[in-house]
């Protein structure tokens, strides 16, 4: 937008500008690796309730295709 040139932006932030035409995708069928995330917790030590709620959340919202890509 604004003439500002060609960038590589998350879906995230740009996804409703692609939706109503303000920016248009260029080279579709190019894509940045994925990458993986991860949960390291410590081996034998209680998991607080909390952080296994966050880990499980995080998990699921993420498996798969990302909500703000959904349709």
């Amino acid at each position: 937008m604004g003439g500002c040139g060609i960038a590589i932006l998350a879906t995230f932030i740009v996804g409703d500008d692609l939706k109503c035409g303000r920016l248009q995708m260029v080279l579709p069928e190019w894509t940045i690796p994925e990458t993986d995330i991860s949960a390291i917790l410590a081996a034998g030590s209680h998991i607080p309730f909390k952080i296994q709620v966050f880990v499980d959340f995080f998990a699921n919202r993420f498996r798969g295709v990302p909500y703000w890509d959904a349709n």
